[in-house]
């Protein structure tokens, strides 16, 4: 008999989380700074690769309410706050350590983002900045403040009779 997509996904899973409890295991076993910190690191990457896998098995269910359980899920294990400064700066604040750029998935931040960028800009009204001929140059949410140096603009920072929040279909 064949397995299902979701078997396949699960099977990886456990795979994953097995090779990681023995990584973690002989990381008892060794001796100096750098052998524990390669073997520490060696750890945290597997670990990325098992959150990935364990977060792609809900979408394998087929249930058509797979995605919205998984990002409450990711909502309540990672409370990611966002906001703006009293200067109108856009604010992303979230109490964890980031992976390293270049050697991560994208994905792993993706997972947490996005659900919560969606719900913060739910609330905010869009709003866009214009070229002469009706080409929107830039599109944001919340703050009204000329974030561009753009002609009959205000400059860069500073409120703009030219951005006012509209409940425009720019995007």
């Amino acid at each position: 008999m064949e397995l299902t997509i979701w078997e396949k996904a699960l099977g990886d899973a456990i795979r994953s989380a097995e090779m990681l409890v023995r990584k973690l295991k002989a990381l008892k076993s060794l001796g100096g700074a750098e052998e524990k910190l390669a073997g520490s690191v060696s750890a945290a990457k597997l670990s990325e690769g098992v959150t990935l896998r364990v977060r792609s098995l809900p979408g394998h269910t087929g249930h058509p309410l797979a995605r919205e359980h998984l990002r409450s899920a990711i909502r309540e294990a990672v409370p990611v706050e966002l906001g703006f400064t009293e200067q109108g700066w856009f604010c992303l604040r979230m109490p964890m350590l980031l992976p390293r750029k270049e050697k991560s998935s994208r994905s792993y931040l993706r997972g947490f983002l996005y659900p919560a960028l969606e719900e913060f800009t739910a609330e905010l009204e869009m709003f866009g900045i214009q070229d002469k001929n009706g080409r929107y140059l830039w599109v944001g949410w919340g703050y009204m403040a000329c974030l561009a140096s753009v002609p009959n603009h205000a400059p860069p920072g500073q409120a703009c009779d030219s951005c006012v929040p509209t409940k425009s279909d720019a995007g």
